[in-house]
């Protein structure tokens, strides 16, 4: 399938080694404001008011965090662009788990049957989302991070090594820190962190 890669920051140059060794897809340019009119992987990377859909309508999302994330997505909207969720053959998903449209998952990653992700969500490598979890849109789930059980809101970023257990419900754009527990119900907005953890402040 051709297809354009939004974003060649660190996640953008992640996701062309996936799909660049994945013969499902064929990566035709990047999109990115930030480094309109250079070159990556000898592909051309262009602005994303000068794209044009007759290249392909075809997009993966690839900006790793929810506040850059989701202005993109809303710039783009005009364009009508059709877009893909991308997981990693290396990847464990059950059968009965539902990733959101524009949602990426990377490799070595386990998501348990009955998990909901949301749209445009992030699911980095090596992470695991337990049954009874459901991810809201927009989120970023850091590498070996662990979910169980958990209500997780929109906008969240779910830190490297932390993990949310036991019922625990997150409201929208919580952040969690690396190396984090989290056991109980967490306000929209935080930045948790440590164990046992403690609010921080208002991202």
């Amino acid at each position: 399938m051709p297809v354009v890669i939004v974003g060649c920051g660190k996640l953008g140059k992640l996701l062309w080694d996936y799909v660049d060794g994945d013969a499902r897809w064929r990566v035709l340019a990047f999109v990115d404001d930030g480094h309109a009119g250079e070159t990556l992987f000898s592909l051309p990377v262009i602005a994303s008011d000068a794209y044009e859909t007759r290249l392909t309508r075809n997009a993966l999302m690839a900006i790793g965090y929810p506040e850059q994330r989701r202005p993109m997505v809303e710039k783009l909207a005009p364009l009508g662009l059709e877009w893909c969720s991308f997981v990693d053959r290396r990847a464990m998903v059950g059968r009965h788990a539902v990733i959101g449209r524009g949602s990426i998952v990377l490799g070595f990653t386990t998501i348990s049957s009955g998990v909901r992700i949301g749209e445009f969500a992030y699911v980095s490598a090596n992470a695991h989302i337990g049954s009874g979890s459901v991810l809201g849109d927009y989120c970023s789930v850091l590498p070996s991070a662990s979910i169980g059980e958990t209500m997780i809101g929109d906008d969240c970023v779910i830190g490297m090594h932390s993990a949310c257990l036991g019922h625990a419900v997150l409201g929208d754009g919580v952040s969690v820190a690396p190396f984090t527990l989290v056991r109980r119900t967490v306000p929209a907005g935080m930045l948790v962190a440590g164990n046992p953890p403690r609010m921080v402040r208002k991202r």
